[in-house]
């Protein structure tokens, strides 16, 4: 699940961001220092806001979500071990079914948000033992935001469409905590990815992924 501290407003567009979903995850263990991840999932979000052309928008969401991740060993010191971790992830949000009023005009809409990031973390896992460990990492990302909104009367007479894209390079922070028993493994990490570079807000996350290793 994640949501955003604030709106995300750009070129006269106002949005909230709210993303929940539930999926699978698949994960490759090369061997035990490194692995490779793929992560897809569903989400529908039953009101959210979107305001353009002049009015503001309710309605449900739909969601899609999916990720690919590497994370490599790189040392281990006496108290904690160094990992690199890279990965792209992709989030589409969209609604066919938007209400809004401007003036005394009932209007519909529509509206698609796409965010694409690209990002680094080092990540510092401490207190590691054979069935549990707690890391903290930073980094960066890499990341583009676009988005597109229709509006119509409800006769369908006067119409308006609006385009936006941005891209940004903002840090972000992660925590997480992991345990291990016979062979399931849970993992809750808390993430926070900064977009002040072009907003003035941030998202954070929380995650809750269980794991049945073959």
């Amino acid at each position: 699940y994640e949501q955003a501290n604030a709106s995300l407003v750009i070129d006269g567009v106002s949005s909230g961001y709210k993303f929940g979903i539930i999926g699978v995850s698949g994960k490759l263990y090369p061997n035990n220092k490194n692995n490779a991840q793929i992560d897809v999932g569903l989400g529908y979000i039953p009101s959210e806001a979107i305001t353009f052309a002049g009015a503001t928008f309710t309605g449900p969401f739909t969601g899609k979500y999916f990720s690919i991740s590497g994370e490599y060993y790189l040392k281990s010191f006496d108290t904690y071990d160094v990992f690199l971790n890279q990965s792209f992830s992709h989030r589409n949000t969209q609604s066919t079914d938007l209400f809004g009023q401007k003036n005394s005009a009932v209007l519909s809409g529509t509206a698609v948000n796409i965010i694409n990031s690209y990002d680094t973390i080092l990540r510092l896992e401490f207190a590691k033992t054979s069935i549990s460990s707690f890391s903290l990492g930073g980094g960066f990302s890499f990341w583009s935001f676009k988005a597109r909104g229709t509006a119509a009367n409800l006769s369908n007479t006067v119409r308006a469409t609006k385009n936006i894209s941005t891209l940004g390079l903002d840090p972000l922070i992660l925590a997480s905590f992991q345990t291990k028993f016979n062979n399931k493994d849970l993992n809750i990490p808390l993430k926070y990815r900064s977009l002040n570079s072009k907003f003035k807000t941030g998202i954070g996350s929380i995650n809750l992924k269980y794991e049945y290793l073959f």
